[in-house]
Parts: C-alpha cells; sequence; structure tokens
C-alpha cells in the first residue's frame, strides 16, 4: 500500500533563503538536503527550482545576499508541522511554507475575465495580419502580407463558442 494513500495528501510550495556566505556548491547541498527531508517524510517534490544567489531588497540578519531556492512537493498534512521543524535546523534566513490551493472554477473564471477584458483593438474575430520588412532598410519601406485565403473565408469565432471549447479542454 502507498504511503500517500492512507492520508489526505496536499501540495505545498516552500520558498527559502540561505546564508549569501555559504557559497554555491553548500548552498546546492543544503537545497538537496531539504528535498531528501520532504522525501524522507514520503512526500514527492514535483518542483525544484535550485538555490541561487541573489541581493535581497533589504539586509536580513546582516546579510544583503542571499541564495534564494523554492520546492513545490506534495506531503500528507499531518507531516508538515514536523517538516517545518527539520527544515528549522538548517539555520535558514527565511522559510516561506504555504499549502498550494487549485480550483477549475477558478482557474476557469480568471481565463474567461481575461478574455472578455481585451481591448477592442484586440478582437479575436479580426484576422491578423502581419508586416515583413522589406530588403532595403535604407529605404525603410514595409509589405504588407495579406491574409491568407483560407483565413479570409472562415467564420470568426464568438466568445460563446471559445467558452465552450475552454470548458470541453478543461474537461478531459
Amino acid at each position: 500500500m502507498n504511503p500517500m494513500e492512507a492520508e489526505e495528501s496536499r501540495t505545498y510550495e516552500a520558498a527559502y533563503l540561505l546564508k549569501g556566505d555559504l557559497g554555491e556548491e553548500k548552498a546546492i547541498e543544503t537545497g538537496d538536503n531539504l528535498r531528501r527531508l520532504i522525501e524522507d517524510e514520503h512526500g514527492i517534490v514535483s518542483l525544484e527550482t535550485r538555490p541561487r544567489k541573489q541581493k535581497l531588497a533589504y539586509s536580513i540578519k546582516k546579510y544583503d545576499t542571499a541564495f534564494f531556492g523554492s520546492l513545490k512537493f506534495i506531503l500528507p498534512a499531518e507531516k508538515i508541522a514536523l517538516l517545518r521543524k527539520h527544515f528549522e535546523k538548517f539555520d535558514l534566513l527565511r522559510l516561506l511554507l504555504n499549502q498550494v490551493k487549485y480550483s477549475k472554477e477558478k482557474y476557469k473564471s480568471s481565463f474567461k475575465k481575461r478574455l472578455i477584458s481585451r481591448p477592442a483593438s484586440q478582437s479575436l474575430s479580426q484576422p491578423i495580419i502581419g508586416e515583413v520588412k522589406n530588403k532595403n532598410i535604407a529605404e525603410g519601406s514595409i509589405k504588407k502580407i495579406a491574409p491568407s485565403e483560407e483565413a479570409a473565408g472562415k467564420k470568426p469565432l464568438q466568445v460563446e463558442e471559445i467558452d465552450k471549447k475552454i470548458e470541453e479542454i478543461l474537461n478531459q
């Protein structure tokens, strides 16, 4: 039996700052150790950003630079408190550990808002006509490309049709 099936698992993201004077090799090693901690608790790391040195906007514990890294992982909810305690052993400058929530409805509604809020100049029903510069750049002439005959003959999609297609894709 898979240990992830017995308990309710959730998706989390951990963003952390390591001291800037560690050195790149030591920072990468620490990032690997944090990943191993998650895997030791039967977590699954889905995305990892290796620690990279960055200048901080403000000093943290007298450090102007720090190594920033992040991990996205799936872990049973009961084990997150224990994981936080393990992370604190690494003397991190900062740790942000939060649950990532995704919702199809939230995604759909935000996508629809973005489609509807387009300016009229970027209407979906208008064919796109590109511009190509002529070979003689000194003259600065621009040659217009007419839309293809296929695109000109097609009926433009309406917002309702687009919404219907998006729902079909998301429900698959």
